[in-house]
């Protein structure tokens, strides 16, 4: 529970009362991940972008099914391909919630969410600010300001002072 990850996989789930399935080394595999996602009654799945595009791809050769209880589907980590949000909603249709989370380290996890359930063309959008995260576009760059900011890398001022700054007082 070191990584930025369990903040927003455990601790949300354990807090809703839900239950925390682990993946096995076996469900790397897509069809083994989604057979076990039917087997356990999975409702939501927090998957990295890369893998989610693995698997709308194995989908999309009829080799393997979403399963019946899946009701939402979070990605995040890297940008989510325009295409492969097309294949997805002609897989799923908007029967499962799609979302993309964005968020750097230094925001404890994702700062933003943008639902792709029904997402047509073009640009993907990484969505607005959850509950007490700030956002601000300032000369072309996106300044996330929040109660989730980190305080700073550890023992690194100069890395600091270039990478963190304030807006209107808050730290960004």
């Amino acid at each position: 529970l070191h990584f930025d990850a369990s903040v927003q996989e455990v601790f949300p789930t354990l807090g809703a009362g839900g239950t925390l399935v682990l993946r096995t080394d076996d469900m790397l595999d897509v069809g083994e991940l989604l057979a076990g996602c039917e087997r356990h009654g999975i409702t939501l799945l927090d998957l990295p972008a890369a893998y989610w595009h693995e698997l709308v791809h194995v989908l999309t050769t009829g080799a393997v099914r979403l399963p019946d209880h899946l009701r939402t589907v979070l990605v995040y980590g890297e940008a989510v391909l325009p295409e492969r949000i097309a294949q997805w909603r002609g897989l799923a249709g908007d029967r499962i919630r799609l979302l993309n989370g964005y968020g750097p380290t230094e925001t404890t996890v994702v700062a933003t969410v943008a639902d792709l359930t029904r997402h047509d063309s073009g640009p993907v959008p990484i969505g607005r600010p959850l509950p007490g995260v700030r956002a601000a576009v300032v000369d072309g760059e996106l300044w996330l300001l929040g109660g989730g900011l980190t305080r700073g890398y550890l023992h690194r001022p100069e890395l600091n002072a270039r990478r963190f700054t304030t807006l209107d007082g808050e730290r960004a």
